[in-house]
């Protein structure tokens, strides 16, 4: 599910935006994806550790709208976690909690999310390793940097991938020269393609 998601974004891509095929990274090594889990004590979900392992992220490329950014290498991942990490001991969220929609706990940090996506803002989505009841274990959710949790956007890295893949093709998204991939439609911020207000 994960490459084949990832041969419908190339090829999107190759047909809109060529020039951009360039700032999708190939495979993250074994060795940094090691140091990822090793830096953080965490283990990688399956379908997260399948796409690295086609695409290192997309640094150069802005691919999700609403603030989304960039899907982040493995390195990247690594540093943010490690920047909210430093913001959570420092007490900064020790009184905040959250109100998310979905089965995600409502805490405003949570040592077991991974930010998968870099915009520059404090925003990403996350793979979230510790879900609330109901929830499943690599569900995907979009975090405000204010509010902290927002939403469950997929279940899983695949389903997130296939996602993003039927939006391109559907038209949802669009690319833009200055600005990168664009929802067609208004949506929030973090909102999953099909989900739009």
């Amino acid at each position: 599910m994960v490459e084949a998601a990832w041969r419908r974004i190339e090829a999107w891509l190759q047909q809109h935006a060529p020039e951009e095929l360039a700032g999708i990274r190939p495979a993250a090594s074994n060795r940094h994806i090691n140091h990822l889990e090793d830096a953080t004590g965490l283990r990688l979900p399956p379908e997260m550790e399948q796409s690295y392992k086609v695409h290192d992220g997309s640094w150069g490329l802005w691919m999700f709208p609403h603030g989304g950014g960039a899907l982040a290498t493995i390195q990247a991942i690594e540093g943010e976690w490690l920047r909210w990490q430093e913001v959570a001991a420092e007490g900064w969220f020790a009184e905040m909690g959250s109100e998310p929609e979905g089965p995600i706990k409502p805490v405003h940090w949570n040592s077991q999310w991974l930010p998968v996506t870099d915009a520059g803002s404090g925003n990403h989505f996350c793979v979230d390793l510790d879900p609330a009841p109901g929830g499943k274990v690599g569900q995907i959710i979009w975090f405000d940097h204010e509010v902290g949790p927002v939403r469950v956007v997929a279940s899983g890295f695949a389903a997130w991938l296939e996602q993003y893949a039927t939006a391109l093709e559907s038209g949802r998204y669009a690319y833009h020269p200055t600005e990168g991939v664009i929802d067609t439609q208004e949506a929030e911020p973090g909102a999953a393609p099909d989900t739009a207000r």
